[in-house]
């Protein structure tokens, strides 16, 4: 997936298991799971295109309160798929004391699942 599409990304925050869910597509059945770091998961379909990012512990990871969580302004993805690795750039942007804050995290993994590029 390295053609840049955009699309509308939200987001829902699971306040009760400090889970964010970024939705990328609802596009087909949740398939395999690349394991980004401990609290960063990248679900893919079973056609290899990206459903979800999970992100555990969110409040830790974003520093922000739980309510800051369920208002994120806007989210940016770069997802990139190698026959080798996977590749992801994201930005958050979280309105914090009435000032927009910005989080960027960035991974490079092996495509250990053999996702299609």
């Amino acid at each position: 997936m390295s053609s840049k599409e955009e699309i509308k990304i939200k987001s829902k925050y699971d306040l009760r298991k400090d889970l964010l869910l970024v939705i990328i597509s609802k596009d087909g059945n949740r398939g395999k799971e690349i394991k980004l770091d401990e609290n960063f998961i990248l679900i893919f379909n079973s056609e290899g295109l990206p459903l979800f990012l999970e992100i555990y512990n969110a409040s830790n990871i974003f520093e922000a309160s739980k309510f800051t969580l369920s208002r994120i302004n806007d989210i940016d993805l770069l997802i990139n798929v190698e026959k080798d690795f996977i590749e992801l750039e994201s930005k958050f942007t979280l309105k914090v004391h009435n000032k927009n804050e910005i989080l960027n995290f960035n991974f490079k993994v092996k495509n250990s699942e053999n996702i299609p590029s």
